[in-house]
């Protein structure tokens, strides 16, 4: 949770189509699994500890990085 949001929901509502619909558990369960291709998504987890960091000037959690390989299915 951060400031709120949880952002394994936040990684599905902004990441995959429809995403918001679903139920917030399942939208939980699908952000971890997303968090794991982080640096691919369209719209990455970023955290900073900068309140003046915009969202495209900062880079992916350096976890992402890490563990980041080649997605085996795409979410639409």
């Amino acid at each position: 949770m951060f400031n709120g949001i949880d952002a394994f929901v936040w990684l599905t509502q902004m990441n995959v189509q429809g995403g918001s619909e679903l139920d917030p558990l399942i939208q939980h369960r699908l952000g971890k699994e997303l968090f794991l291709y982080n640096k691919l998504l369209r719209f990455p987890l970023k955290l900073s500890t900068n309140p003046d960091d915009l969202y495209d000037d900062s880079e992916p959690t350096s976890y992402a990085k890490k563990t980041a390989k080649e997605m085996p299915y795409v979410y639409t």
